[in-house]
């Protein structure tokens, strides 16, 4: 066949030939369509919807978590807060009862102390008092014989 003879009869036949094969082929398409659609697409869109309601549902308690996470943390240091607060307060308190104690106990050895630095020197006026009284004794003794031995002198001489 010439060259020339097969572009025309190219040009002549359609590109689509519509007969039974057109039938058959979309018949074919629809069936195949409708097992993956039962087999394959309904299921995985099931899924995906599963999985949607899964990961919403997972948010929503994650948030709910957050938030009592964030209400205990709240109130955890709040506790904490008041729990130094109090804590202060009875250091504070253990402080003062300290210092009133140690102070009575600084004042009771102060009285001690005094009472008996005053009995010693009661003691040592008592102490010096005999001396001088046994000084006086010694001196009216030694007085009596000078003056004795004085008169006898004086007797002597005349």
């Amino acid at each position: 066949m010439p060259p020339d003879l097969v572009a025309i009869r190219v040009m002549q036949a359609g590109l689509i030939d519509l007969d039974a094969t057109v039938l058959v082929q979309l018949g074919l398409f629809l069936l195949l369509y409708l097992i993956l659609s039962r087999v394959f697409f309904k299921p995985y869109a099931r899924r995906l919807a599963k999985r949607d309601e899964t990961v919403t549902a997972l948010r929503r308690e994650n948030s709910e978590m957050n938030e009592r996470l964030k209400s205990l943390e709240d109130r955890l240091a709040s506790e904490l807060a008041s729990a130094r607060r109090q804590g202060m307060q009875e250091r504070r308190a253990q402080v003062q009862a300290a210092a009133a104690e140690r102070d009575a106990l600084v004042a009771a050895e102060r009285t001690k102390t005094t009472e008996d630095i005053e009995r010693t020197i009661a003691d040592l006026d008592v102490h010096k008092r005999r001396p001088i009284a046994d000084m006086d004794a010694d001196a009216t003794m030694l007085a009596d014989l000078i003056r004795k031995g004085w008169e006898e002198g004086r007797h002597a001489d005349s």
